[in-house]
């Protein structure tokens, strides 16, 4: 299978077509060959703003189809709330069109991000915080000591993405337990680890959507 993953960018969220720009680029990496000349000429189309509408939807989805030609294709997308609109728009279009294709197409979003609802036209799960068992094993390739465990885990309130970005954000001496973790952490930290804070303290945000088109594993 081949695995194409990317970000959706805050930065780029009122970029038209921003996304699926990027797509075509990474396409042109993970499935190098006859696709990377059509997906060069769609991005440089988009660029110029000479494409759109329902010819630019089939063009999107008739170039997926041929990635997944010789072996299933799977876009796996996170901070999906961040995807400028035509570009998630083009993407549920591939969507709705590909239930007996090898092409699957998963989105990962957080609450806030689409006001609390799922993408339209695609099979979705709601996903809540980590139990403080999972948020451990998320942390036990940082090397954490166990105390410093203990203060992730608190702050984090179950948001996977915090635990790591909260950790790295430590220093050597910190991660061992050798020197006290910031309690709370500086609001610089916890902004960039995607937690919400008020003069009351931290609120991470506790759950999200995983939207999941999966790729049928019929023989083409």
């Amino acid at each position: 299978m081949t695995v194409v993953a990317f970000d959706g960018h805050e930065t780029e969220a009122g970029v038209s077509f921003a996304a699926l720009h990027q797509i075509l680029h990474l396409l042109t990496q993970h499935v190098p060959g006859q696709l990377s000349e059509p997906a060069r000429e769609l991005a440089q189309a988009l660029e110029q703003g000479t494409v759109g509408g329902l010819a630019l939807r089939a063009t999107v989805l008739r170039l997926f189809r041929q990635a997944a030609r010789d072996s299933p294709l799977l876009f796996a997308v996170d901070d999906a709330h961040w995807l400028d609109e035509p570009s998630l728009e083009v993407l549920v279009f591939v969507v709705r069109r590909v239930r007996s294709d090898r092409i699957g197409l998963l989105f990962a979003y957080c609450d806030e991000g689409r006001g609390g609802k799922a993408i339209s036209g695609v099979p979705a799960h709601r996903l809540g915080p980590l139990d403080e068992q999972a948020s451990r094993e998320v942390l036990q390739t940082t090397g954490a000591a166990v105390s410093v465990c203990a203060v992730l885990v608190e702050s984090a309130k179950g948001n996977p993405r915090a635990l790591i970005d909260l950790a790295t954000s430590l220093t050597p001496d910190q991660i061992r337990g050798d020197q006290p973790a910031p309690r709370p952490f500086p609001r610089r930290v916890a902004c960039a680890a995607r937690i919400r804070t008020d003069w009351a303290g931290y609120r991470p945000r506790r759950g999200g959507w995983c939207c999941w088109q999966p790729p049928t594993t019929r023989q083409t």
